[in-house]
């Protein structure tokens, strides 16, 4: 589709708004951007090792993103997919179908994203929420900034989406985190006054995203902006409910609106007393002050912008909010009543055939260092669980609450646990007692990802599958044979 044709595709009244706001020659720069091809970026997921170590083993062209030291833009060539690493030369793979992303050493993520993360800027320690975490691209990296330290909660509303994000944080080898499914509502009640750093990444216009998405471009309309910034507001006055005093709030959208941006960061510091620090992320653009729908607000030039013409990626909008110390947010922060049934966890204690049958597999399966460190705090239907236990899970909806371990099964003659796949992905370097390491262009990779038995002698046993030292899954050996545990939804067909 030509460029003409992409402008024309733009709906007439958002074109006359970003005129008025930006001038006509400016407007004419974003609006000829928006019908470029979206920017291909990813995010190098530091905790599969240092980003200057895992960029060096990329084979693309890459280029820094200003605002985040982990996140680059990748070559044009490679926006559509590609050939499997098997069939062609790595340059010519795409990151979506490289053996490196099923391993979580990067997320594919927009650049102008990566900025949210880096603004909320987690500290060692802290007790961090994405209420609106789907499909993951911000809760993983919140946890790459965690560094394995603290505590995430990444929360979404809808099932499906919640599911997918599990599967993210798993991949990317998250440990310290909680998937919820519930409302901000909800959390609010539960959580009042709980977290350090809260991020609302809000449902919007989307009009950041016109390029990259069909339908944010179809249902676009004045009238849909006017209805995501109401929205916006009572979503941000959930969301001050969870920051404890002091602590902090980001807000962010993918759209270029200003009712959704300055204009619903003026309305919500009216209402809550919290306070706009300033950000400093490097090559983006300051909030405008004269964009809060009323009487000029100069601290809104501390929220940042990113434009689809002027940075890589598309647009995005950050403010980053302090909770006063000793400062009561807007609405009630009382916690919630809560049954007798609400009051008890999902997760039951493990019973002693399980934690026989868990120190039996460790034995065989990890390293003595990590099966110490990973002695299983509780029991999930049928699945052992590490995770700390000063997060009160009563009368809250959960998927996964800290690294699943093993599935338990009594037997008629003994129990027995076999290894989750979230262990082998979040087990660190090392943690396996043995491993299978193979190149990306050993056809046992190939044959491993679809299901099939591989050629690997050894000793019998589990094993976890490596491609380059990163994990992809478990194996189990028995002679020379090398049985594939890969679960079948992440099967790729050879």
């Amino acid at each position: 589709m030509s460029s003409d044709e992409n402008l024309a595709e733009l709906p007439a009244a958002f074109m006359r708004r970003l005129r008025a706001l930006l001038g006509e020659q400016e407007a004419r720069e974003l609006f000829a951007a928006l019908s470029l091809p979206p920017t291909v970026g990813l995010r190098l997921n530091t905790l599969r090792g240092a980003a200057t170590e895992l960029a060096a083993r990329l084979p693309w062209e890459l280029s820094r993103v200003p605002w985040c030291p982990s996140a680059f833009t990748v070559g044009a060539a490679l926006l559509a997919d590609g050939p499997a690493v098997s069939d062609a030369p790595p340059s010519a793979v795409t990151p979506g179908r490289h053996h490196y992303q099923l391993a979580g050493a990067y997320y594919l993520q927009d650049p102008a994203a990566t900025a949210v993360a880096e603004a909320l800027a987690p500290a060692a320690g802290d007790l961090v929420l994405d209420l609106a975490a789907a499909p993951g691209g911000k809760s993983t990296h919140l946890a790459a900034l965690l560094a394995g330290t603290g505590w995430l909660v990444a929360n979404d509303v809808h099932p499906q989406r919640a599911l997918a994000l599990v599967s993210n944080l798993e991949r990317c080898g998250v440990r310290n985190a909680t998937v919820t499914n519930e409302t901000p509502e909800r959390l609010a009640q539960v959580w009042p006054e709980r977290f350090d750093r809260v991020l609302l990444d809000a449902p919007c216009s989307g009009e950041g995203m016109f390029r990259k998405s069909g339908d944010a471009l179809k249902m676009w309309s004045e009238q849909n902006v006017q209805l995501c910034a109401a929205r916006q507001d009572a979503l941000l006055l959930q969301a001050a409910r969870l920051v404890k005093p002091g602590g902090y709030l980001a807000y962010s959208t993918c759209t270029l609106a200003p009712e959704e941006n300055e204009g619903s960061v003026a309305r919500f510091v009216a209402a809550s007393g919290f306070q706009i620090v300033p950000l400093q992320l490097a090559g983006t653009d300051p909030g405008r002050p004269d964009w809060s729908g009323g009487a000029p607000l100069p601290e809104l030039s501390g929220t940042a912008r990113i434009w689809p013409h002027r940075g890589p990626g598309e647009g995005h909008f950050v403010a980053l909010l302090r909770r006063p110390p000793g400062g009561t947010a807007a609405g009630d922060a009382r916690p919630a009543r809560q049954s007798a049934k609400s009051k008890k966890s999902a997760a039951t204690a493990p019973p002693r055939p399980a934690l026989t049958a868990w120190h039996e597999l460790a034995s065989e399966a990890l390293a003595p260092g990590a099966a110490a460190a990973l002695a299983p705090t509780g029991l999930q239907g049928e699945w052992l669980l590490r995770a700390q236990d000063s997060l009160p899970l009563g009368g809250i909806r959960w998927l996964r609450h800290g690294l699943q371990l093993g599935r338990f099964a009594q037997g008629a003659k003994a129990a027995r646990v076999e290894p989750a796949h979230a262990l082998a992905m979040g087990l660190p370097p090392g943690g396996a007692a043995r491993r299978l390491d193979l190149r990306p262009h050993d056809p046992r990779l190939a044959g491993y990802l679809a299901g099939a038995d591989v050629e690997g002698p050894g000793a019998p046993g589990y094993l976890r599958v490596e491609v380059d030292g990163l994990p992809l899954g478990w194996g189990k050996r028995s002679g020379t044979r090398v049985r594939s545990l890969l679960p079948k939804g992440l099967r790729r067909p050879g």
